[in-house]
């Protein structure tokens, strides 16, 4: 196929706009046309260069124009199983192949469909989903890596915390207080004098203290990002303890202690369950507490095996708030804990 173009192009370089022509040329497709005639328009590419791109194809050059959107997902505070929307854009005109799928520090998370071997049609849309369940490890950081049979590659980051975590195991020298504090409505009379009404529903609850945490259990590297955030705290320093022998598959929880002393238990909205020779933990919502029962319902079974001997149970009340880091090593850290404000 022997074509005249006559091509128009604008660049910033120079700012200029120029005619270029080019004259008899074989092409070997429509294609090669418009990578032909994208690059010799741009003036910071030498005109030399123009035979050499003759004989290159679109294939060759363009070969990783496969989009994925989003690029990073950043996740926290996770209570119920997280899904997220991940499309896969094929602005390619071929269809390219997922290869291979590489996992990075992330094997908890998954794909709703398992794409290995995937075709993605030319210029056509995928969309698939990605889950972060609530059991795990308690961070996820790396990334997923799409490998493309056209040698392009997609990464997708995933990154942050099942929970912005404050499961302490140990309260440090108990410096720790659950507070109310009670809004006051003032108002003066015609004489000047004050009259003041406690708002007595409307009560405000106050976190403070310091809590250490162990960081080789934990493994919390996102202290730093804990400032006004959400965050879950457990509401007693006393685990709890479950009487059945395994909690995997059980929705309905009874445990040794008396709930009666628990004052706050109301107010939590998920249980921590730690299984503590191997720090694998799961985040239950909770759906019902019979304090004199002593039983605990969820809304969805726990899903994990946690033999009685090697776990704990924390209620965990949300709050938002402020946490500060006030000393970190290695090791250990201790934050420092200032909320005002439960989330029911």
């Amino acid at each position: 196929m022997i074509l005249n173009l006559h091509v128009v192009a604008e660049t910033s370089y120079f700012n200029t706009r120029e005619t270029l022509d080019y004259t008899t040329f074989e092409a070997v497709d429509p294609w090669q046309i418009f990578l032909y005639t994208y690059i010799e328009g741009r003036q910071d590419l030498n005109p030399s260069q123009a035979p050499a791109l003759r004989s290159t194809s679109f294939f060759d050059v363009f070969y990783n124009q496969v989009y994925l959107n989003p690029v990073k997902i950043f996740a926290g505070l996770i209570l119920e199983n997280k899904v997220y929307d991940i499309f896969i854009w094929n602005a390619f005109p071929y269809d390219t192949t997922i290869t291979n799928i590489n996992k990075v520090n992330i094997a908890d998370v998954y794909l709703s469909e398992d794409l290995e071997g995937y075709a993605l049609r030319g210029l056509e849309e995928k969309r698939l989903q990605l889950v972060l369940p609530t059991s795990g490890e308690p961070l996820f950081n790396g990334f997923l890596e799409f490998v493309l049979s056209n040698g392009g590659v997609l990464i997708l980051y995933v990154e942050g915390s099942r929970l912005y975590v404050i499961p302490a195991i140990a309260f440090y020298d108990n410096k720790y207080t659950f507070s109310y504090e009670y809004l006051v409505s003032i108002t003066k009379t015609r004489d000047g004098k004050e009259q003041r009404r406690l708002l007595l529903d409307r009560p405000v609850r106050g976190i403070d203290g310091e809590v250490y945490i162990e960081l080789d259990k934990f493994a919390l590297h996102w202290l730093d990002r804990l400032g006004g955030l959400a965050f879950a705290i457990p509401i007693a320093h006393e685990k709890l303890t479950p009487q059945h022998n395994s909690l995997q598959n059980r929705q309905v929880i009874y445990v040794e202690e008396d709930l009666q002393y628990f004052t706050e238990i109301d107010n939590c909205v998920a249980l921590l369950v730690i299984r503590v020779d191997t720090m694998k933990y799961e985040v239950a919502q909770i759906e019902s507490i019979d304090k004199q029962a002593k039983k605990i319902v969820l809304k969805t079974p726990i899903g994990s095996d946690f033999p009685k001997r090697v776990t704990w149970i924390f209620p965990l009340m949300l709050v938002s708030g402020n946490v500060r880091v006030k000393r970190k090593t290695n090791n250990y850290a201790i934050l420092s804990i200032s909320a005002r404000e439960v989330i029911q």
